[in-house]
């Protein structure tokens, strides 16, 4: 998430976006580029860690606004399976941070109710009375 520092792509936007989060299952594929001489499709958290294992997951965050036609993906992981917990909460964490370091207000998080995803929240502390992350 270290390439989310401008939002002078997007268009003018008032601050309320969704944050929405979501995996899916991918082909495994490895593919050599030369010009950066590295193998990509490898399991790849940026930062939080990358290892040698072939990717088989990928974990896409997106803002978009409220109000106002746009959309930005501002972060992908390619994993081996699901994305653990620990590591699920730290890039939620993360990615909260960057969104309001922009500028935005993420008013609205979507994610599906995948064990991972309700283990995060629970984590976080997200109740019927506290629904709102921290």
């Amino acid at each position: 998430m270290s390439k989310v520092t401008e939002k002078g792509s997007l268009p003018e936007f008032p601050a309320g976006c969704t944050k929405s989060i979501d995996e899916m299952a991918l082909k495994r594929s490895l593919q050599y580029d030369p010009i950066n001489d590295e193998v990509e499709g490898l399991e790849d958290y940026g930062r939080l860690d990358c290892t040698k294992l072939s990717a088989d997951y990928a974990l896409v965050i997106m803002v978009r606004g409220i109000v106002g036609k746009w959309k930005q993906p501002i972060a992908y992981f390619l994993s081996k399976g699901p994305t653990k917990v620990s590591l699920l909460q730290t890039i939620v964490e993360d990615a909260v941070k960057e969104v309001l370091l922009l500028g935005l207000v993420p008013n609205v998080r979507i994610w599906d109710q995948g064990s991972n995803n309700r283990a995060v929240v629970q984590k976080l502390g997200v109740t019927c009375d506290k629904p709102m992350l921290p």
